[in-house]
């Protein structure tokens, strides 16, 4: 039997209760993405779209990189979509390690958006991946050249320290006392937040450290929607995105009038070669001469690996035709990344857009003709190719030689090279000299 007291108590435990579920559902949060389980190298990307500034919520799992002190090899980031450059991403300074795992770290804070498209990416890189740069052997001579010019500025620094040393000797030949260098910290060492990290050769990473991976999003706002991830705009002139390995394309456009084109191309710099891997061009295509090129244009650090490098440029085209061009090597591509991806992986490759929107009434396609008017052609030739073409002349004519090839400075000759000849005696008509 409950006393009158009894009842008081429990009524305030009644409403005490109501009161606590009450702001439990007041301030429960809705769950807009959470995502676990990845696979190496797996790359995840969510778009959602937010009407009125609203605060997300996030709590993030990725690691540090073993071989790059100032990158990580597995994080997440948030970057307007359309847009090249993070509203947020993960960082060594902004994580905490996360149990005890030297290489894990975790993120758990919230985040201020302001109405519009967003895409959240998460890249499950391992930590003992090796692969800021890369480049092929046709490369080597380059990487030697380079290798020995780096050599020869440091036989000079070390030679202008001996001089500088011998004047500092006294009659007896003892050397003045000068401050010692600051010592160097082993290859591997880094220290975050005053802990020391001797990472090594990354041989203690643990075999499934990626499934301690996730990223959970989360909101109160019901100002947010699901949308697409994607790369668009509504003023291309012409454009080659998303490029597979061993890509040789183009794309023609023809110009009504003169413009003043904004060119924005992303792509993969060799770094050790001290040259793009990955990369656009555009030539006239009547005269066939190079009108701009990414690999002279300023590059900057287009986020993750430090081989992704973006150029965004402005050029003033006159009327007339033009090519517009794009390469890619063997590996780190579109969808087959071997490192940490850009930031907006969907913009990897070239686009060329128009001022305005308005712009475009004075851009059509263009298909190119040149090679259809030659009387015979090889181009695009690979690494250890041969090819002839024989061809009747049947009355004396003048003919039009166009070739491009590689010189080598070193024996002072060329290495990719073309001739005529004339079959049966083979008398040379003509060579690249």
């Amino acid at each position: 039997m409950l006393t009158t007291l009894d009842c008081k108590r429990l009524g305030v435990l009644i409403f005490a209760s109501v009161l606590i579920l009450s702001s439990a559902a007041t301030y429960a949060k809705d769950r807009i993405l959470l995502i676990d389980g990845f696979h190496q190298g797996e790359l995840f990307c969510r778009a959602f779209r937010v009407t009125k500034q609203t605060s997300i919520d996030i709590h993030a799992v990725g690691a540090l990189s073993v071989f790059n002190r100032d990158q990580m090899a597995a994080y997440s980031w948030i970057i307007r979509s359309g847009s090249v450059r993070p509203v947020w991403e993960m960082t060594i300074d902004n994580t905490d390690r996360y149990k005890s795992d030297k290489y894990l770290r975790e993120y758990q804070s919230t985040q201020e958006l302001e109405p519009g498209d967003y895409e959240v990416y998460f890249y499950a890189g391992s930590p003992s991946l090796m692969s800021s740069f890369s480049f092929d052997l046709g490369d080597l001579g380059k990487v030697l050249e380079k290798l020995k010019i780096n050599l020869s500025d440091q036989k000079k620094e070390l030679e202008k320290q001996k001089k500088q040393k011998a004047k500092l000797r006294d009659k007896k030949g003892k050397i003045d006392p000068i401050d010692p260098p600051d010592p160097i910290d082993p290859p591997g060492r880094i220290f975050i937040d005053g802990d020391e990290y001797d990472f090594g050769d990354g041989s203690d990473v643990r075999d499934d450290i990626i499934n301690e991976y996730s990223l959970e999003i989360t909101s109160d706002a019901r100002d947010i929607s699901r949308i697409e991830c994607a790369y668009s705009s509504d003023r291309v002139v012409a454009e080659i995105l998303r490029p597979e390995n061993d890509l040789y394309a183009s794309v023609g456009f023809s110009l009504a009038q003169p413009m003043q084109v904004e060119i924005t191309a992303l792509g993969e710099y060799a770094g050790v070669a001290d040259d793009f891997s990955d990369y656009g061009w555009i030539i006239n295509a009547d005269t066939r001469k190079r009108v701009w090129s990414m690999t002279e244009a300023a590059a900057d650090l287009a986020g993750g690996a430090e081989k992704n490098r973006l150029v965004v440029d402005r050029l003033n085209l006159p009327k007339g035709d033009y090519l517009l061009y794009y390469v890619t090597d063997d590996s780190h591509a579109y969808d087959d990344w071997n490192a940490v991806p850009p930031y907006n992986p969907q913009a990897y490759g070239i686009r060329v857009n128009a001022p305005r929107k308005d712009d475009l009434k004075n851009v059509k396609a263009y298909q190119d003709t040149y090679s259809q008017a030659d009387l015979i052609a090889i181009v695009r030739a690979g690494d250890d190719f041969f090819e002839t073409i024989p061809f009747h002349v049947a009355k004396d004519c003048d003919v039009r030689v166009y070739a491009i090839g590689e010189y080598s400075g070193g024996s002072d000759a060329f290495a990719d090279y073309g001739w005529i000849e004339r079959v049966g005696d083979n008398d040379l008509y003509w060579e690249m000299t």
